[in-house]
């Protein structure tokens, strides 16, 4: 029995010199959920202009004019230039397998030049799809809805979070018969959900009405906080 005690003693006096002492009182951590949304304000059409060749350079020459002319078709529709620009050129062998034999066969040179086209007005987003599809257009890649009051957005849901966090710590401390300490830690972690609408179409198809409803831009941020818990 002596020899127990006095294993549990020294066992306790060595825990003592290497662990560090806990904060009186102990520590409080919660979370916090901030969310915020607003109606897009600006949309990225994103199309792609391509010819196939089998001289690349002949190739880069077709897509080059099917550009311009795209661009003209744009420019009557009252698109400025400065909202008409290039995200990539490439160009690139195309290939396909021969479902008979399985072999690899070279079909051309592809020339691909990816185009955007800004607008705030959603009401032209038929016509430029329709006047660029006509133009020489090949894909039509998607619309990307944005707001320009994502920084503001991102603000507040942040704002809100930490506000959640915080009236969930006093309420705990409160609980528990103390209160609340000084922060100890935070962080944050959070996204902007971008309502994406994403279509495909060939080029050479008729003219039809288009209506787009987009989405609500929707920004989430998330915090996590300890503070010290101060008994009373």
């Amino acid at each position: 029995m002596t020899i127990r005690k006095s294993l549990v003693v020294m066992v306790a006096v060595a825990l003592s010199l290497v662990l560090p002492p806990l904060a009186a009182g102990g520590t409080i951590v919660t979370s916090g959920h901030g969310e915020v949304s607003a109606d897009p304000d600006i949309v990225d059409i994103r199309f792609e202009v391509a010819s196939l060749d089998s001289i690349p350079l002949a190739a880069v020459a077709s897509t080059a004019e099917k550009y311009k002319s795209v661009q003209a078709a744009l420019e009557r529709l009252g698109i400025r230039q400065g909202d008409i620009v290039t995200t990539s050129l490439h160009v690139r062998e195309k290939k396909q397998q021969n479902q008979r034999t399985g072999d690899i066969v070279s079909l051309g040179h592809e020339a691909i030049h990816a185009v955007k086209i800004t607008i705030k007005d959603f009401t032209k987003i038929g016509s430029v799809v329709d006047a660029a599809m006509r133009a020489g257009a090949t894909r039509l890649s998607g619309l990307d809805f944005r707001t320009t009051a994502a920084e503001a957005l991102s603000e507040e849901a942040l704002q809100t979070a930490v506000s959640r966090a915080l009236q969930a710590a006093t309420l705990m401390a409160k609980a528990a018969g103390g209160r609340l300490g000084a922060l100890v830690e935070m962080n944050s972690e959070g996204h902007g959900a971008f309502d994406v609408t994403g279509q495909e179409m060939a080029a050479g198809v008729p003219a039809v009405p288009i209506v787009i409803v987009p989405d609500k831009i929707v920004v989430r941020k998330r915090v996590s906080a300890k503070w010290e818990f101060v008994e009373q």
